[in-house]
């Protein structure tokens, strides 16, 4: 599967482009900047504070923030995921830098476009970011029910109530103030987690964006792939946050491996009511989602109590697609409908 094409640009009152970052899409020179810049002031294109462009084959959503800077994303994708995609870059923004990050000079700006470059670009390659989106769900770690209630307890004992724990970059585990962020911000923290046994600034967009709280990461000395993140004030100090983390996590000989997933499905989406999702061959489901226009339903949030539905997706793939009481699961498989149904049903029992 090919990977996402895109160009990401910031540019100022001076149709200046000061940072960029592109893969298979060329960011517009000066010239043809200058009418996007124009179009982002431009009454009856706004919708909810974006632009909208369709031209050569691209969609391309813009947006005004402080300082006359404009952010702009390019890409073959739908309007309503070019979109969804220019939020998760402006938020990540705001997360590491504040509210007011487009306010500071064009210097500052550059060395802090620049500094972000990796989670930017780790922002844009992260799957079924429309489909998460519009269920605020978070993609876990797939984990034994014992690993997962085990990771659980532990966060608890910590007694802080934002809490998670990260494993090879993933979510494994959080609290349940930790899932009341929203779905964007549960999405990004991974992204910006400072060295192990460190902490840093953050700000919360969404849940708390004026007032700047302290995000910790402490590494598991027992488990060296898991890191548990700490979102608090002033309390408490990183030293006795880590002692907490060493008492309360006795993870040696555990290897907290995923449970494979069936060998009749070929990649799978799994979205629970709490807002949990795993996930199985993301980049397989994009593709097929960009691909198959009547699949848009899947990522528009219901309240059906119990569906089935199954698509002849072509070459020989099938789509089976199931709500049932508060979950959804989507999967490709090349069963038979029958089969393919009732296999999804079982693993949705053994999944929720």
């Amino acid at each position: 599967m090919n990977p996402r094409k895109y160009a990401f640009f910031v540019v100022d009152s001076s149709y200046t482009v000061l940072f960029s970052l592109s893969r298979g899409v060329t960011v517009p020179s000066r010239a043809e900047i200058e009418p996007l810049y124009d179009l982002s002031n431009t009454e009856g294109r706004v919708k909810d504070n974006f632009s909208h462009l369709d031209a050569d084959s691209l969609q391309f959503a813009f947006r005004m923030v402080s300082n006359g800077v404009l952010l702009c994303f390019a890409s073959p994708a739908a309007a309503d995921e070019t979109s969804a995609l220019l939020v998760r870059l402006q938020t990540l923004c705001e997360m590491v830098k504040g509210p007011a990050f487009a306010s500071h000079s064009t210097p500052t700006l550059k060395r802090t476009f620049k500094a972000l470059a990796d989670p930017i670009e780790a922002v844009i390659d992260q799957p079924c970011q429309l489909c998460l989106h519009t269920h605020n769900a978070s993609i876990f770690r797939r984990l034994t029910q014992t690993d997962a209630t085990d990771l659980t307890s532990s966060l608890t004992a910590l007694g802080t109530d934002v809490a998670a724990v990260i494993m090879d970059g993933q979510l494994a585990a959080a609290t349940e103030s930790f899932m009341r962020l929203s779905s964007i911000e549960r999405s990004l923290l991974p992204l910006v987690i400072p060295g192990s046994d460190d902490e840093t600034p953050i700000f919360l967009p969404f849940t708390n964006p004026a007032v700047a709280s302290r995000l910790m990461a402490v590494k598991v000395d027992s488990t060296p792939a898991a890191i548990v993140l700490a979102i608090c004030g002033s309390t408490p100090t990183l030293p006795i946050f880590k002692g907490k983390v060493d008492s309360a996590f006795d993870c040696a000989g555990r290897r907290f491996d995923s449970p494979a997933t069936p060998p009749e499905f070929s990649a799978l989406l799994y979205i629970e009511g709490s807002g949990r999702a795993l996930v199985h061959s993301p980049v397989l489901l994009d593709g097929v989602s960009a691909e198959a226009a009547h699949l848009t339903h899947l990522y528009k949030a219901a309240h059906t109590v119990y569906s089935i539905s199954f698509g002849e997706l072509g070459g020989g793939t099938k789509l089976v697609h199931i709500r049932r009481k508060g979950k959804m699961c989507l999967a490709l498989t090349d069963k038979p409908r029958a089969e393919a149904v009732r296999g999804l049903m079982d693993l949705v029992k053994t999944l929720g």
